[in-house]
C-alpha cells in the first residue's frame, strides 16, 4: 500500500510540474507541444524511472526527447518561420524533471519547475535585466566563480601557524568566499534599486561596504538626520550580511546569542524609519564594480590581521579580547564576527562571551562610521544620538542574552 501511494504521489507531482510548464508554453500560443505534450513528457521521465532503474534506459528516453525537440525546432523553423529554441530545450529538460521526481528528490525537482516558469513568464523582465549587465560584470562573476569552485579545493586542509597562531586556510577561504558572494549580490540588487529606493539602497550598500557607503552617502548632504539615517540602514545592511555569515558557518551560535544580535537589528532599522524622511530625498549609485581583485585582496588582508588580533588575544591575553574586537570592529567588523565563531565552533569561548565580543565589534563599527561621517560633515548631534540608542537597545538586548544563558 505505501509502494502504491508513493507512485501516486510521484505520478502526480510529475504530471503537475510538466503540466505547469506546458501551460505557460501553450499560453504564449505553441500549440503544437503544450500541456498535454509537457506533462506526459515529464511523466514518462517519471515512469522510465521508477519502472526499470535503468540508466540506459533513462539515457534512451532522453536521447528520445531530444530527437522529439529537434523535429519541433525543424517544423517551426522551416514551416511556421519562428526561431526560438525556448520550447525545444524544455522539453529535455522537463523529462529530467520527471526523471527526478521518480528518483525521490521531489524538493530539488519542485525548485527547478518554479525557477524555469518564472524565467519563461518573466521574459521581457529577464531580457531586460540582461541588456543591462556589463562586461565588467559578467568578468567578476567568472572571478567569483573562480574563486569559489576552482582556488577552495586547492588549499592546505591543515592549518598553518602564524606567529604562534593557527589559521584553517579552508575557514579562510570559505569566508572570503561567502562575503564575496553575498557583497556581489548586493552589488547587482543595489544596481536595480539605488534609483528607487535609497533607504534601501544604503542597506543593500551596507552589505557591501557599511563605511565605503557611509562616506559615499554622507558627502552628499549635510542634513544631520538624512546622515543618520544613511548610518543606520548601511549598520543594518552590514549586521544583516554578518548574520547570514553566522548562519552559515556557526549557526548554533547564532541561535546562542540571537537576543544581542536580534536587539541590535531592531536598534538599526527602528532608527532607519524614523529618520527615513529625509533620506527619501536622495539615491545612490553603485561605485566601482560588483567584485575585483583588489576588494578580494583588501579583505582578506584586513581579515587575516583581525582574525589574528582575536586569536591570539583569546589565546595570550583572554581578559583584554574585548578591547581586541572593538578594535577589530573598527576594521572590519564581519572579520571579528567570523572568527568569533571559529573560537565558538572549537570550544574556545563560551556563547556568553561570543555574545560579548559581537557587541564590543558592533559598537567598533558604529564608532568608525561616526567617525568617518562627522569627519566629513561636521555634523554630530544626531549622529550622537543614534549611538545612545543603539547602544541601550543593544546593552538590553545582551543583559537578556545573559540571563537566557544563565
Amino acid at each position: 500500500m505505501k509502494l502504491v501511494l508513493t507512485f501516486a504521489w510521484k505520478l502526480i507531482l510529475a504530471l503537475a510540474i510538466g503540466g505547469l510548464i506546458g501551460l505557460e508554453r501553450e499560453k504564449k500560443l505553441h500549440h503544437i507541444i503544450g500541456f498535454r505534450s509537457f506533462a506526459l513528457t515529464s511523466f514518462i521521465g517519471m515512469l522510465l524511472t521508477v519502472v526499470t532503474n535503468d540508466v540506459l534506459a533513462i539515457v534512451a528516453g532522453l536521447v528520445g526527447v531530444f530527437a522529439l525537440a529537434s523535429l519541433y525546432y525543424y517544423y517551426k523553423a522551416r514551416q511556421a518561420g519562428r526561431w526560438g529554441v525556448t520550447t525545444a530545450i524544455m522539453l529535455p529538460a522537463t523529462f529530467i524533471l520527471g526523471v527526478l521526481v521518480g528518483m525521490g528528490l521531489y524538493v530539488e525537482a519542485a525548485l527547478a519547475a518554479i525557477a524555469a516558469v518564472y524565467l519563461l513568464v518573466e521574459k521581457s523582465e529577464v531580457h531586460a535585466i540582461v541588456e543591462r549587465v556589463t562586461k565588467n560584470e559578467i568578468v567578476d562573476l567568472l572571478l567569483f566563480t573562480a574563486i569559489a569552485f576552482v582556488a577552495y579545493p586547492q588549499l592546505p586542509s591543515q592549518p598553518s601557524d602564524i606567529l604562534g597562531v593557527s589559521l584553517s586556510w579552508q575557514f579562510f577561504w570559505t569566508v572570503v568566499v561567502l562575503i564575496t558572494g553575498i557583497s556581489f549580490g548586493a552589488f547587482i540588487l543595489l544596481k536595480y534599486v539605488g534609483r528607487k529606493a535609497a533607504g534601501l539602497a544604503a542597506f543593500l550598500g551596507g552589505m557591501v561596504s557599511s563605511l565605503a557607503i557611509v562616506a559615499v552617502m554622507t558627502g552628499k548632504t549635510k542634513h544631520g538626520k538624512t546622515i543618520a539615517a544613511i548610518i543606520s540602514s548601511a549598520s543594518a545592511g552590514s549586521l544583516f550580511s554578518d548574520l547570514i555569515l553566522l548562519g552559515v558557518i556557526a549557526f548554533p551560535l547564532v541561535v546562542g546569542i540571537a537576543p544581542t544580535l536580534v536587539a541590535f537589528l531592531a536598534a538599526y532599522f527602528i532608527l532607519t524609519i524614523w529618520y527615513s524622511r529625509g533620506l527619501k530625498e536622495y539615491e545612490l549609485h553603485p561605485p566601482g564594480r560588483p567584485l575585483s581583485l583588489r576588494f578580494i585582496v583588501e579583505f582578506s588582508v584586513a581579515f587575516i590581521a583581525v582574525y589574528w588580533l582575536v586569536e591570539w588575544t583569546a589565546l595570550n591575553a583572554s581578559a583584554q579580547l574585548l578591547f581586541s574586537s572593538f578594535a577589530g570592529g573598527i576594521v572590519s567588523s564581519t572579520s571579528v564576527l567570523a572568527s568569533i565563531a571559529f573560537l565558538y565552533s572549537n570550544g574556545q569561548i563560551t556563547a556568553y562571551a561570543a555574545a560579548s565580543n559581537v557587541f564590543s565589534a558592533v559598537l567598533g563599527s558604529l564608532a568608525a562610521k561616526i567617525f568617518v561621517s562627522g569627519i566629513s560633515t561636521g555634523k554630530w548631534k544626531e549622529n550622537l544620538k543614534l549611538a545612545g540608542v543603539v547602544l541601550v537597545l543593544g546593552a538590553i538586548g545582551f543583559i537578556a542574552n545573559g540571563i537566557a544563558l544563565g
